[in-house]
Parts: structure tokens; sequence; C-alpha cells
């Protein structure tokens, strides 16, 4: 569910909502095993049309014994109409005790008003032994 708040261009921010249902069903290295709730505060500004800066806040109902609280902040860069770039730290406090930060940063072509190609990596930021985390993907977008 994304709920849209605020999205006033004289003050040049968007405000929004989101909420998303989680289920216990799917591949057992990704389900908690109950009904959990994943909500975002997220705010967004673009400066010129170069620029765009978003970050967000939430919390993460993922079990009894799994809350936790999410950041992030990102920063894109529009090279001309269609060639984007984006980079992008984020992280969660799990159960107010365990801190882990990542980021990623992708490219987005806009080869027509229907089609888009993109790219993106991500990893775990620090030294933790404990947690493990990199991304590489690759997507194709129609509008249909």
């Amino acid at each position: 569910m994304k709920l849209q708040l605020l999205d006033d261009e004289e003050v040049n921010v968007k405000i929004a909502f989101l909420s998303h249902l989680l289920l216990p069903i799917g591949n057992d290295a990704l389900k908690t095993g109950n009904l959990g709730v994943v909500n975002k505060l997220a705010l967004s500004h673009e400066f010129a049309d170069v620029f765009g800066l978003s970050y967000n806040i939430g919390y993460d109902y993922l079990s009894s014994q799994i809350r936790q609280f999410t950041y992030s902040i990102a920063l894109s860069f529009n090279y001309n109409s269609n060639l984007s770039f984006y980079i992008e730290p984020y992280g969660e406090y799990i159960n107010s005790m365990s801190h882990r930060t990542n980021y990623n940063f992708g490219l987005a072509y806009l080869v027509n008003k229907d089609f888009q190609l993109d790219v993106s990596y991500g990893a775990a930021y620090g030294k933790l032994k404990t947690y493990k985390m990199n991304f590489i993907s690759a997507g194709l977008s129609f509008r249909i």
C-alpha cells in the first residue's frame, strides 16, 4: 500500500507512507513463519531536474522476536533525459541491539517512454563477519 501524503511543487517535497503485509509462505530462507508488516515514511526532493534526494525511516514487525527500525538515503543524478545514476546507503537496527549498513548503486537507461534497462550492485558495509550481503541485478521494465 502506498498513501501519498504530500506532493507540493512549491516547497519541493513529496511525502508518502508505504506499508507491506508479509505472509508466512514462500522460501524457508526468506520467511519468518509469522505475519509481519513493513512500514516506511518516504520523503523526496528534486533539484533542477538533475539531482534527486530521497530518504525514509521505517519500522518493521517481522515476528514477536524480530523488530527493526530501518533507514535509507538516496542521491540520484540525471545525466540526460535517458540516463540516470543513483547511490543509496541504507540499514537497520534489529531489536534495538544490532546494526547493519548496506549500500547500493546503479544506473537506468530509458530506451523510450515505455521501456527501460537498468543495472545495480549492492553490498554490506563494514567488517561484520556474521553478516555478508551482496548482489548484482539487471532488469528490463515495460510500461503497459
